[in-house]
């Protein structure tokens, strides 16, 4: 299945219209019937706001997961106390943070959305 067979389905699902969809992503609906045809691509930002909006893994919206795993879900604690510990490492060394200093888990959750983005779209692309 593809990105915009992905969308329509689910927008199809949850009872959307394009023209109500297209209003929650702050796009006009030719935009939107553009990328459920698949004759263009949304930028990447836009594949966050469409996953939030629509309530599905963004991993899942980019053919990443398998259908039965769609829903939007936490990782468990242990893991994403690991992972946001990496993280902070990371943004402390690139200079971002000063040491000591967390990000908010709306930061984090946010960052890591993207980090899995981005991996999915080096593996597409290699």
């Amino acid at each position: 299945m593809t990105l915009g067979e992905r969308i329509v389905s689910i927008r199809k699902q949850q009872n959307l219209t394009q023209k109500d969809l297209a209003e929650k992503l702050g796009i006009s609906p030719t935009r939107l019937n553009y990328w459920e045809k698949d004759k263009r691509n949304p930028p990447i930002p836009m594949l966050n706001k469409i996953s939030e909006v629509l309530r599905v893994d963004g991993d899942y919206l980019i053919g990443r997961l398998p259908e039965s795993t769609k829903e939007s879900s936490k990782p468990d604690k242990t893991n994403l106390e690991d992972i946001e510990e990496w993280l902070t490492d990371l943004l402390v060394s690139g200079g971002y943070i000063r040491t000591g200093e967390d990000i908010s888990n709306r930061d984090a959750s946010f960052l890591l959305n993207w980090i899995g983005v981005l991996d999915a779209w080096f593996d597409k692309n290699r």
